[in-house]
């Protein structure tokens, strides 16, 4: 029996993107855009488990999930939230509204695994008034028992997880701002001292490249602040190609002289929605990751941007993307590589491996969440002793306008 699923959110592409990601699962997955078709639907087809979002014009969530406990109580109730939300996810587990939750954005492991887990339990509910696929009573009594406990473990991960990004955001916000406060001293000084007519060629041009890295630097407090705030900012289009490359001569520079950076930049004029500030934030976490990963020893870091295709239901490298045309940005280096348990926690907040040097933990969590918000995900593999490769993916954009 094909049991069904149903996912309701007024955006278009989180529909599509739920849809391929279920494409290959056991399951009947159907998709409304509003609360009053879901529950339309509903009155027409059985559903084992409704997944939806909580930001909705019509209703919100956890009222459309209260009005299916009350109308269909065996269908399984699972919420979609954002981290800021969780005065309003509370209130409805405790209230009984809610079986389970899932955080935007979403991993695709366990968002599988959470969807099994309702499935299981709805046969369970079902099953459990014919009695004969149950030995007694007691036997279902621990089943029950055990689906709650698993349950509970996997809502205080995720609240855990919700109160880290919410330090996390408390924290960097304070940060940038006095960091802001110093960088405008730095960026004054040196305003006054490049009009000096007096000073050589040299130093001027030093000064020059002082004051361009500061501004760099003001632009990634910018970036820090929005990202605290959880705001989101677009960019433009630009040319990601040539501004790869000048990244890349800024990160030669500072890497340590036994690291040698090659790179094969196949794309020209083809354009990406991003901040450059936030090109350079991915790249320079990479590289700089890279480089810790030769522990000190000589070594090379291969960069790589190529132009590849996703086409529904195909997966470009082992992530799964709506059909586009994506920039493959490739990081590779061959140091020691990543362990097999480390390599599931690498884009966890303050998950670092770096203790003997004070790493923050912090570097892969932000540009995992930059890439996820503008529609690219993250790859990534590695073998202990051969080194470590990065594919970051990003949507291009066709656009007659940006630099």
């Amino acid at each position: 029996m094909q049991y069904n699923i149903l996912f309701i959110d007024d955006e278009s592409g989180v529909l599509e993107a739920l849809e391929w990601t279920f494409a290959d699962e056991p399951y009947g997955c159907l998709t409304c855009k509003t609360p009053v078709e879901a529950l339309r639907l509903m009155e027409e087809i059985e559903f084992a488990v409704v997944v939806s979002d909580q930001r909705m014009p019509e209703m919100d969530g956890t009222e459309l999930l209260e009005k299916i406990k009350h109308q269909w109580p065996a269908t399984i109730r699972i919420l979609m939230t954002a981290y800021q939300e969780m005065d309003i996810v509370l209130d409805a587990i405790n209230k009984g509204h809610v079986y389970n939750l899932i955080f935007k954005p979403w991993d695709e492991t366990e968002l599988k695994r959470a969807i099994k887990t309702a499935v299981d339990d709805y046969k369970l509910r079902k099953t459990s008034d014919g009695s004969e696929q149950l030995k007694s009573e007691t036997n279902q009594l621990v089943q029950l028992n055990h689906r709650m406990e698993m349950k509970n473990q996997y809502l205080m991960e995720r609240l855990q997880q919700a109160q880290k990004m919410e330090a996390l955001g408390n924290l960097s916000s304070g940060i940038a701002h006095d960091f802001n406060n110093i960088l405008l001293i730095i960026n004054g000084c040196l305003d006054l001292v490049m009009v000096d007519s007096s000073l050589i060629p040299s130093v001027y041009t030093k000064l020059v490249q002082a004051l361009q890295a500061s501004n760099r630097a003001k632009d990634l407090v910018s970036q820090i602040l929005s990202f605290s705030s959880a705001n989101e900012s677009s960019g433009k289009p630009i040319k990601l190609g040539p501004l790869v490359r000048e990244v890349l001569a800024f990160i030669q520079a500072a890497l340590p002289s036994n690291i040698e950076i090659r790179q094969n930049i196949a794309i020209h004029s083809e354009k990406v929605q991003l901040d450059p500030t936030k090109v350079y934030q991915i790249l320079m976490n990479l590289c700089m990751n890279a480089a810790y990963a030769m522990n000190g020893n000589k070594g090379i870091v291969h960069i790589s941007l190529t132009r590849t295709r996703s086409d529904q239901p195909e997966q470009a490298g082992r992530v799964k993307l709506l059909p586009g045309d994506y920039f493959c940005l490739t990081v590779s280096d061959n140091g020691y590589g990543i362990d097999e348990v480390s390599l599931g926690q690498i884009f966890d907040p303050y998950f670092t491996t770096k203790q003997k040097n004070g790493g923050t933990g912090l570097g892969l969590a932000l540009i995992n969440q930059i890439v996820q918000d503008h529609g690219g995900r993250i790859s990534v593999q590695s073998e202990v002793g051969k080194g470590s490769d990065f594919q970051v993916y990003l949507p291009l954009v066709e656009d007659s306008q940006g630099v």
